[in-house]
């Protein structure tokens, strides 16, 4: 299996764990609520972002036994781009010109990282 599907699948998880903090964050997560029992759906949103974050963690690494990082971090900065789509589909956020501009340099930038790496 190539390194580089378990790179993709910790793009992925990475995506949906910071929309599933993003909603956690928009049902008003309270720890403090957490520790009294009072769960509520900003709890299980959190707690889906946080499963999310370990899995992402455990395919980075495996990614990491052989692609370098010099390769594999540009990659996953390069979310950016699809989390900004993501958050814009699901959750209603606005992007501005001088954003999209700057989601677009930080693709290009991968783009030309991938380009010669001889990947």
């Amino acid at each position: 299996m190539s390194m580089y599907l378990f790179l993709g699948l910790a793009f992925v998880c990475n995506a949906a764990a910071n929309i599933l903090l993003k909603l956690g964050a928009a049902h008003n997560f309270s720890i403090t609520a957490l520790f009294r029992g009072e769960l509520n759906a900003a709890h299980f949103y959190t707690g889906g972002a946080v499963l999310l974050f370990a899995a992402n963690l455990g395919f980075y690494l495996v990614a990491l036994r052989t692609i370098p990082l010099s390769i594999a971090y540009p990659i996953m900065v390069g979310m950016t781009f699809f989390i900004t789509i993501l958050a814009s589909v699901f959750l209603g956020e606005q992007t501005g010109l001088l954003h999209i501009v700057g989601i677009t340099l930080i693709l290009f930038g991968m783009l030309l990282v991938l380009q010669f790496a001889h990947v």
